[in-house]
């Protein structure tokens, strides 16, 4: 499941590139994003979403990575709309509420945490398409 975004990057380098220049989604977005996103999948899939230690910490860490990846997707962005879209987009310290990460619990994905995924994935296999 991890090999299929940076698989995708691969092989259509200059459609995926036109998401960074309209959305300011950056290939280190969909990387982070994709990989916190599976971490969720799996504890969803394999545990009834219920979080172990392992999983605690593996959310945590992957988290952290999606939050510096949707920031600097605004800095590092080659768009022209770049401050446009972060003032209208959540901050990152908003997004996965740690305190609710919890071993022995069942963690419940926010809307604004699943619409982000879905934009990005969305638009990814838009431009793609369009190939």
């Amino acid at each position: 499941m991890r090999k299929i975004i940076p698989s995708i990057f691969e092989r259509y380098p200059d459609q995926v590139r036109e998401l960074d220049l309209e959305f300011c989604f950056t290939k280190d977005l969909y990387f982070s994003a994709w990989h916190t996103f599976v971490s969720l999948r799996n504890i969803y899939s394999h545990s009834h979403g219920v979080i172990d230690e392992d999983d605690r910490l593996d959310l945590l860490d992957r988290i952290s990575e999606f939050r510096s990846g949707y920031e600097n997707s605004f800095i590092n962005s080659e768009s022209e709309n770049s401050l446009i879209l972060e003032s209208m987009s959540p901050n990152s310290d908003d997004l996965f509420d740690e305190d609710k990460i919890k071993t022995g619990k069942f963690y419940f994905i926010e809307d604004k945490e699943l619409n982000i995924f879905k934009s990005l994935i969305t638009k990814l296999l838009w431009v793609v398409s369009q190939s």
